[in-house]
Parts: C-alpha cells; structure tokens; sequence
C-alpha cells in the first residue's frame, strides 16, 4: 500500500473535511483526494445513494506530495464529477441501483471490502475515470450513511499487487470511518445551512421593522443583504419587485448574466404584488447542493412574508395617518358648527350695527383727518369680523339651500363680476375660458357662486406682485370641471395636504381666516363633486372642481334664477 499509511492523519484529516460547509459533491472531491494520497491510488471513486438521488466523483492521479511547511505547492490531481446521477450527463453506477449493492455483494469479503487483481466490468463509477489508468489492483469499500444511504469507494492502480487481500480488513474499516465521516459533514452542513438562512432571515426581519426608513429604501437593503443567505453570495444576485418597481443591488452581476433564478410570489391581501428573486452563476449553482436549496426556498418564503408584512403595516400607517387628518377635520367642523350656531347671530347684529353708524359718523364734516383714520379702521375690523361670521354660519351649514338647474358659465361669470375690483386692484388680469358645451347642472347657485369667489380671492392673494389667472370651464362625460390657476407663490407639499383644513392659513390675519378653501370643499362634498389641486413652489397652484350633473338624491326646485354668495 506504500509508504503513507499514517491512519491517524487521515482520520484527523476526514474529521476536518466533516467539518467545512461544503456541498456535498466538493466535500466528497476532498474525501477522495485524502484517500488517494493515503493509498497512493492511481485513480479513486466515491458514490453516494441518498435516497433517489445519487453522486459519484472521481479523482485520477498521480500527486506529488511535499512536506508540510515547504514552500512549494503540491500538485493536486484532476478531479472527475459526474454531479448527481439522475442529471441528464450523470452515470448510473449499477452498484447502487436495483437492490443497494446488489452486484457488487458477490464480489465483497465477508468483512465487506474485497481486494481485486483488477477492475470488474459490471463496476461504473466516475465515467469520466474509465481510461484513466490500466488497472491491475483494485479496492471496493461499501460504507452505510444512516438510514436510507449507502456508498461504495472504488480504489484503483495500474501497479501489481498494489493493494493486497490481506488489507481487507483495513479497508473495511476505513470505509466505516468514511462512512461516519459521511453522516457528519451532512449533519453539520444542515447546520451550518440553517444558521446562514437564519441569520439572514434576522436581519431581513431588522431591516423591515425600521421605523423611519422608506419602503424604497428597506427594500434595496433587504435585496443586498439576501445573497448572504446563499452558498456563494459573490456569485448570488438578488432583487425584488413590487408594483413594478425593482430594487436590488446593483454592484452584484446583474441577472441578466446569471444561469439560473429562483424567485417567490409577494401576496398582499391574495393579490400577486410582486416577486422576490435570487439568479446565481454556473459557479453558483454548482455549490448548491438539496440543502441549500431547501434553505434557500425557505429563505425566499420567509423574505416574502415579511416584505407582505412591511408593506400591509405601511398601508396601515398611511390610513391611520388619513384617518386621523378626516377625524381632526371633522372634529374642527363640529367646534366650528357648534360656534357658529350658537354664536353667528348674535355678532352678525351688532356688527352690522357697529358698521352703519361707522358710515354715519363719517358723513359728519367736522371730524378730522386723524377721526377720519381711525373710523376707516372701525369699519375695516368690523366687516372683517362679520365676514368671518358669515363664513363660519355658511360652514356650519348642514345642507344646501335648495338644488336648482343652474347653467355653471353664467354662475362662473356672475362669481367674477364680485372679484373684478378686488382683481384690478391687485394688478391682476383675469383670462376667463367658458367651454359653451358644458351642461346644464343641478346645484346650489349661491354655493357654487361661492366656490369660484373663494378660489379667485384665494389666487388673487396668491400674487401679491399681480399677473394673469386663468379661470375655465370645462364639459366632461361625468359633468363638468371649473380651475382657476393662478401664477402666484404655489405650495409646499406640506401646505397642500392640509390647505383644506378649516383656519388653517398661511396668510397674515387680516389677509385670511383659513376659512375659504374649507367652505369651497365643504360645499363641493355635499354637491358630490371632488378638488384637485396642483401647486409647485414659486410657479403658481391650479385648483380644479368637478362637479357631476346633479348630486346623489337631489330634487330641483325652479329654473335659473340669479343670486350672489351668501
């Protein structure tokens, strides 16, 4: 058998080799090449049948060896790897097929290997070792892997009497320690696979509870950390998808060059969302043996469930986030119903009262300029003050006035001849656009009347430096759409999600109450209409109203009749 018969070391070296996280084809590459270098084989074969699946490799030699600690690189053999057997170019080896080692048991010893002159015809390994050497001394080793697995060693040399039947029982033994060897690299892969999927599933899982990150952004750092979770991450590629939208890794190879993918359906509330992918190289997928692919199915599953997770709890938040601004909304609408009823009266009286005599005492010539001055004031705070009263009874109002069939250009115009002096007076030019096909609706004229009041004087107040606003009209097949665009200051996304909260204003207070563009959204609710607004800073903002035929359960009452806003 030569001179490296050193037991020991080979069973030191196989306890090693049990220990690496290797897949199982490379594993059983070393455990041949640490064979060959003890026997000093020409050629060694080693087949494995787990279950239905079966994996040989084989490794010819011969190998030069150099002492340890020398500077010099040994030579390693060439290693022949049919893969698993049930792969279209793998080799059945009939050893192990119908009945475990149906033909090979005849040739066996009764302490289970056997020492041959040369290589039996009915033994086919490795095919690709067939004519590695003429073979004139042979060794078959059988070794058990726990339940449901078997093996067979083939040792082979081209030189006479090389291997002796008197090392039968030697063999015999080796091929147990493989054997265990065997069952222990597996043991300790499941392992070592399981503890890499966890961790990955760990931090994939911290990833997803962060609470100020984005979903664009925890997705791109859930797609870079999944290829730890696979046995080759530099060779791995991962990204996921949602809504069409792909965020992954872009350093990595792109998929594009990758032999193979997997990938696992996102479900959301039983709709497919998307995907979550892993596409690895030729190198890839050659180290993925049953167990990482299991654990990567797993992987793939267990991502998917918490990117369901992140998602479904974003969707939450946001409809809290909605839910909360409709409660504090109607919250603020109820103190304002509350005050204005039981308040607007009152005050509208005096205040009017307060006016009129204003307007008496200045048709009285003896008063001076200074008395002039501050009568101006007087009046200027008091109609303030009944302006706001009357915006709060309107806002408070819980149903409109009374439906009418109302022709919306006429009411558009009647709306601007309200505004013309406050426009020219604010060096505004007002380009008015009436579409003649829009048709006859079903409204309250006052508080359309209303809507397009409040839009001008809120554009108007938009340009202090004065310009052209737009007002349109325009027919749809659902009723009509009324903008007013102005080319003012514009609005910040923060100011346009709450630009219809009642008293909330960006005005001076005795520019604005913050009441307008709440009456305007107030009353276009309750006509079934909905607001769009478009703002971009320091451009202008268009406001746009569509308002249907005729509001859900309206009855009219009378034709076109004219009125101003109340």
């Amino acid at each position: 058998m030569g001179p490296n018969r050193d037991i020991a070391a080979l069973s030191r070296e196989l306890l090693r080799l049990s220990a690496l996280d290797a897949p199982r084809m490379e594993f059983l590459g070393l455990v041949s090449e640490s064979f060959m270098a003890f026997s000093e084989a020409d050629a060694v074969d080693v087949c494995l049948r787990e279950r239905d699946r079966f994996f040989c490799v084989g490794v010819v030699g011969p190998r030069t060896f150099v002492p340890e600690g020398s500077a010099a690189e040994a030579v390693k053999p060439p290693r022949f790897a049919s893969g698993c057997c049930n792969a279209a170019d793998g080799v059945r080896c009939p050893a192990l097929l119908e009945g475990g080692l149906a033909c090979v048991r005849p040739l066996l010893s009764a302490r289970g290997s056997q020492v041959l002159g040369g290589k039996p015809s009915e033994i086919r390994l490795a095919g690709s070792n067939d004519a590695a050497c003429e073979v004139k001394s042979t060794v078959l080793s059988p070794f058990a892997v726990g339940e449901g697995a078997q093996g067979l060693m083939m040792l082979r040399t081209s030189r006479s009497q090389w291997f002796t039947a008197e090392q039968t029982e030697l063999y015999a033994s080796l091929a147990g320690l493989l054997g265990v060897a065997v069952a222990q690299q597996s043991a300790q892969r499941k392992v070592q696979v399981r503890a890499r999927e966890l961790g990955t599933l760990y931090r994939v899982a911290r990833l997803v509870s962060f609470p100020d990150a984005t979903l664009e952004q925890t997705l791109d750092r859930v797609a870079r950390a999944l290829p730890s979770g696979c046995p080759e991450p530099e060779h791995t590629t991962a990204r996921i998808v949602i809504d069409g939208q792909t965020y992954g890794a872009e350093e990595r190879p792109s998929v594009s060059s990758m032999s193979s993918t997997v990938s696992r359906d996102v479900m959301i509330r039983g709709e497919n969302r998307g995907s979550v992918q892993l596409a690895f190289t030729s190198d890839a997928e050659h180290a993925a043996d049953d167990e990482s692919l299991a654990s990567i199915s797993r992987l793939l599953a267990g991502v998917a469930r918490q990117i369901t997770t992140l998602v479904c709890r974003l969707q939450l938040h946001a409809s809290n986030v909605s839910s909360q601004r409709l409660l504090r909304h109607a919250d603020r609408l109820a103190t304002v119903g509350t005050l204005a009823s039981g308040l607007g009266h009152e005050l509208t009286e005096p205040l009017t009262a307060i006016v009129g005599f204003t307007e008496l005492l200045h048709k009285d010539s003896s008063l001076s300029e200074q008395a002039k001055k501050d009568l101006d004031r007087i009046e200027c705070a008091s109609k303030h003050a009944r302006e706001i009263v009357r915006r709060l009874m309107l806002l408070a109002r819980q149903s409109p006035a009374g439906w009418q069939e109302l022709e919306p250009n006429r009411v558009v115009e009647e709306a601007l001849s309200f505004v013309e002096q406050r426009c020219i007076s604010r060096s505004v030019q007002v380009s008015c656009a009436l579409d003649p096909a829009v048709p006859v609706i079903v409204g309250d004229r006052t508080q359309i009347c209303q809507v397009v009041v409040n839009l001008v004087r809120n554009a108007v107040q938009a340009m202090p430096d004065g310009g052209e606003l737009q007002v349109q009209t325009r027919a749809v097949c659902s009723g009509l759409v009324i903008s007013v665009k102005d080319c003012g200051v514009g609005m910040s996304e923060e100011v346009r999600a709450r630009v219809f909260e009642p008293f909330f204003t960006t005005k001076t207070a005795r520019e604005g109450t913050g009441l307008g563009l709440a009456i305007v959204h107030d009353i276009v609710s309750l006509h079934g209409g909905s607001i769009e607004v478009e703002s971009v800073p320091g451009a202008g903002t268009t406001i746009s109203v569509s308002l249907p035929l005729a509001p859900p359960g309206a009855t009219t009452r009378g034709d076109d009749a004219g009125g101003h806003p109340a």
